[in-house]
């Protein structure tokens, strides 16, 4: 049974699945936490802090949902409308399988580290300062990743790209994902979702240690020094 389970691949296009997972997840708990806010309800209060393990504010953690919203959203258009996938491509079901475990986890991590307390309930929070800079770190992944996607779109598949950060690391969408996560972590600061973001560096480092050295091999023209952290990687 082992055996055949490893031999078990799927369409490598069947990546928007994961979106459609996370869009899905995201949403609903966004409009559960919106709602709870708006609604004042006591059994909100209960209902949260009878399942929570953390102490992430109600508000923190719908910006979060709403973030991830809006990226989940971006990358399902772009895998449906705009990347161009190769009907033929495969991938193994361990990984999609471990792709829709992560997507749903990465949004659950959220739900279950959100306290809500009675002083939630009587006022809108005010505006914290702090939210600043992983709004602007999402911002600048979001559009980069984005821009990175389109040209990408556009690229004779296997051939090196040459725009924008792509001229200095091999994986500059990857890099833009890193930018992403790391903004969820600085703006959620609990451990689980540091698990995501390193979870999403190892990942996405290995892919792209692989991505440059195929092109080293296949490619006669100048391939950028790192791999998808500029200077580290």
């Amino acid at each position: 049974l082992l055996d055949s389970l490893l031999q078990i691949y799927v369409p490598k296009y069947w990546f928007f699945h994961f979106y459609v997972v996370s869009l899905t997840l995201s949403a609903i708990f966004f409009a559960l936490l919106h709602w709870g806010l708006k609604s004042k309800d006591a059994w909100c209060v209960q209902f949260f802090n009878t399942n929570s393990y953390g102490k992430s504010p109600p508000s923190i953690s719908r910006l979060a949902y709403f973030l991830i919203l809006v990226h989940s959203f971006r990358r399902l258009v772009e895998n449906l409308f705009i990347l161009r996938h190769n009907s033929k491509s495969k991938m193994h079901l361990s990984h999609y399988l471990v792709g829709i475990f992560f997507y749903s986890a990465i949004n659950l991590n959220i739900i279950i580290n959100t306290s809500l307390g009675e002083d939630d309930l009587q006022e809108e929070p005010e505006l914290d300062y702090k939210i600043f800079i992983p709004l602007f770190l999402f911002l600048i992944g979001f559009g980069d990743q984005f821009l990175n996607h389109f040209h990408l779109s556009k690229t004779i598949k296997y051939n090196l790209p040459s725009f924008g950060m792509f001229k200095l690391i091999c994986c500059a969408h990857y890099f833009d994902e890193i930018l992403i996560y790391t903004s969820l972590y600085l703006l959620l600061g609990n451990k689980t979702s540091l698990i995501s973001l390193i979870w999403v560096i190892v990942n996405l480092t290995v892919s792209s240690i692989e991505t440059r050295n195929y092109y080293k091999i296949n490619n006669e023209g100048k391939i950028p020094k790192w791999s998808i952290i500029p200077f580290v990687i």
